[in-house]
C-alpha cells in the first residue's frame, strides 16, 4: 500500500491493491460493523470488542485512502467507488491511543467519532483527492456544474482551516494551502496538459490554474528546502503545478523558468529522502528543455 501511494512501480503495486480491494470486498471491510446484521450494540470504547471493530474501521479507511492516492498520483482509475464506503470515521485518536485501562473522559465517550464523514475534518483530504481525480476526467468541451459544486466545498474547507491560522504561516497550513491550490490546479487542467487542446491555454480553465500554481510558488518560495513537504502526495503536487508553469511558458510566460527551475530544486533537495522525486525532478527538467529549447 505505501508502495503506491509513494508512487513507485505502479504495475506491481497496483496489483497488491486490487488483490487487497478484492478481499476486503469478500470479507465486507467497507461496511462498517455497526450496521453488520449480527451486530447489536456499539460496544464501550477501549473494550475488545470495540478495538476488534476500530481495527477494521481503520483497515477499510486505509485502503479508501490508499486507492484514492494512488490513483491521483497515478492517472489510473480508482478501484473503490464513494458508494462503497459504508463506514463510520475511525475513532479520535485520543480514544484510540488510550489505555485501555484507563476510563475515556465523558466528553470522548458522548462523541468518539472523529467526525461525520460529510462534514470538514481529518477525513476530508481523502475526499478532496478523490473528487478532484474523478472531476478531471470530465468533458472538457462542456461546462460542468459539479465543478461548482466542489470549487465551494473547497472554499468552505478553506476557511475553517485557516481562520484560527495566526500571522506566520505555520508547516500544517502550508500542507493544507498545498492540497488545496493543488486541486484547484487539478480541476481545471487536463490530464496531459503539455500536450492538451491548444485552445485550453487561452481558457477560464487554464488562467485558474494558473492562478492557483502561482500561489503554491508562493509556499515554495517560504518553505523552499525546509522539508515540509516530505511526503509523495505533497511533492506530486509541486510537480503538478511545475507543468502549469511549463505551460505557462508556452503561452510566453517566460517569468515562469524560475518557478520551474525552483519546483525542479526542491524536488531534487527531497530526493535524498524519497528517491522517486528524482525521477519528477528528472522528468520535468527534460520537459523544460524541450518546452524552452534550452536546461535549466
Amino acid at each position: 500500500m505505501s508502495q503506491y501511494t509513494s508512487g513507485y512501480d505502479f504495475s506491481i503495486s497496483r496489483k497488491f491493491m486490487e488483490l487487497a480491494t478484492a478481499k476486503s470486498r469478500e470479507i465486507s471491510l467497507y461496511t462498517d460493523p455497526s450496521i453488520q446484521p449480527d451486530h447489536c450494540i456499539q460496544e464501550i470504547p477501549g473494550s475488545p470488542d470495540w478495538i476488534r471493530e476500530e481495527e477494521r474501521r481503520r483497515t477499510g479507511w486505509a485502503l479508501f485512502g490508499a486507492d484514492r492516492i494512488g490513483c491521483f498520483l497515478s492517472s489510473l482509475p480508482a478501484l473503490l467507488t464513494d458508494e462503497e464506503l459504508k463506514l463510520q470515521p475511525p475513532a479520535s485518536d485520543d480514544i484510540w491511543e488510550a489505555n485501555p485501562s484507563s476510563k475515556p473522559s465523558s466528553a470522548l465517550l458522548r462523541n468518539p467519532f472523529a467526525c461525520p464523514v460529510a462534514s470538514i475534518g481529518p477525513l476530508e483530504p481523502i475526499y478532496i483527492i478523490g473528487h478532484a481525480r474523478t472531476l478531471r476526467n470530465r468533458d472538457w468541451t462542456q461546462e460542468h456544474p459539479v465543478v461548482t459544486e466542489f470549487e465551494r466545498i473547497l472554499s468552505v474547507w478553506h476557511k475553517v482551516f485557516s481562520k484560527d491560522a495566526k500571522p506566520e504561516l505555520t508547516p500544517v497550513t502550508a500542507r493544507a494551502l498545498l492540497l488545496y491550490h493543488s486541486t484547484f490546479v487539478a480541476l481545471h487542467s487536463p490530464q496531459d496538459s503539455l500536450n492538451a487542446d491548444p485552445t485550453w491555454l487561452s481558457s477560464a480553465s487554464f488562467r485558474k490554474a494558473l492562478e492557483h500554481a502561482l500561489e503554491v510558488r508562493t509556499l515554495l518560495h517560504r518553505f523552499q528546502g525546509c522539508g515540509i513537504f516530505l511526503s509523495p502526495f505533497p511533492l506530486n503536487c509541486i510537480y503538478q503545478c511545475a507543468l502549469i508553469w511549463l505551460c505557462n511558458i508556452v503561452r510566453g510566460g517566460e517569468t515562469s523558468n524560475s518557478d520551474v527551475k525552483m519546483a525542479i530544486q526542491e524536488l531534487e533537495y527531497y530526493s535524498a529522502w524519497w528517491p522517486e522525486a528524482l525521477r519528477l525532478a528528472n522528468r520535468l527538467e527534460g520537459m523544460h528543455a524541450a518546452v524552452t529549447g534550452r536546461g535549466v
